[in-house]
């Protein structure tokens, strides 16, 4: 188990910002399962080596509580399974299922999402999420129109709005500051999550919390949806919001002039229902930890 391509492969991961929350986990169970496989074993070596990966890969993206869920389900398998002698195989097998189990979660969210959209709505969103993505393809014949906002610095909306143009749903991409504009014009917002706090809050990519407050103020339903592996254990360490490079600004002034906060928080009374896997929740429903 060579470091150097996982020192490569966490690179990309955290910095990577084209993938929603949940696609990352699977990646990382994905590695993982790679890293079992290749070693052919799992000795007390092998074992430290994958419980620093996991340790680091949660570290690298610590507000996204799917990652840091699935990944630490998997090492509790890693931990229990000590002496057996096929743990190599179980680990892959678990690896596996760990990532059905989040498809499976996403494909419950969009069964329950879908009926929130009529024929002819207008749908305003801000970030890409995978789950979302995977909802809009459904959207295909529905005649409905998506105002996506770019979302900056890197402009992630930009490769939802190509995708929704291959896919010839109409849409129309806008900066992040007119949000507020598009509230009043659409029928309903609807954000993904990457994580989801105790009491429901959720934290996003920056500009959720100013989209929900000016969907208040207009009367447009804002819903969010994001799979239970979302919710944060309540043993988990203080949410880090990620400070990302300041570098993406592309602005000519002095770096410790410029801040790069990449995630807020949306507060529960902000949200009009929270959509999961297990259906419409009009108040948040935590799940049993």
């Amino acid at each position: 188990m060579a470091s150097e391509p996982f020192a490569d492969f966490l690179h990309s991961f955290k910095a990577d910002r084209q993938h929603g929350a949940s696609e990352l986990a699977r990646q990382a169970l994905a590695w993982l399962q790679h890293s079992v496989a290749e070693a052919g074993r799992c000795d007390e070596v092998v074992r430290h080596t994958l419980l620093d990966q996991v340790n680091q890969l949660c570290a690298a993206r610590p507000s996204m509580s799917v990652i840091g869920h699935l990944l630490q389900r998997w090492q509790r398998h890693l931990v229990t399974l000590d002496n057996c002698t096929d743990a190599a195989e179980l680990l892959v097998a678990s690896a596996e299922q760990l990532s059905v189990l989040s498809l499976e979660a996403v494909g419950g969210c969009v069964h329950h999402a879908r009926p929130l959209i009529s024929p002819g709505h207008t749908l305003l969103t801000h970030s890409c999420s995978s789950t979302l993505m995977r909802l809009f393809s459904s959207l295909r014949e529905a005649a409905c129109h998506i105002v996506v906002c770019e979302s900056r610095p890197l402009n992630e909306g930009v490769a939802v709005a190509r995708q929704l143009n291959d896919w010839n749903i109409p849409c129309t991409l806008i900066t992040d500051a007119q949000a507020g504009l598009y509230t009043a014009q659409a029928d309903l917002v609807m954000v993904g999550a990457d994580s989801l706090l105790g009491d429901g809050a959720v934290v996003n990519k920056v500009g959720t919390r100013l989209l929900a407050l000016a969907a208040q103020r207009d009367h447009c339903p804002f819903y969010v949806v994001a799979e239970s592996f979302k919710q944060r254990p309540p043993s988990a360490d203080a949410l880090i919001l990620e400070q990302m490079d300041v570098a993406e600004l592309n602005h000519d002034l002095p770096h410790e002039q410029m801040a790069n906060t990449y995630f807020d928080i949306t507060e529960t009374d902000l949200i009009s229902a929270w959509v999961d896997e297990r259906g419409v929740h009009r108040q948040f429903s935590p799940v049993v930890w």
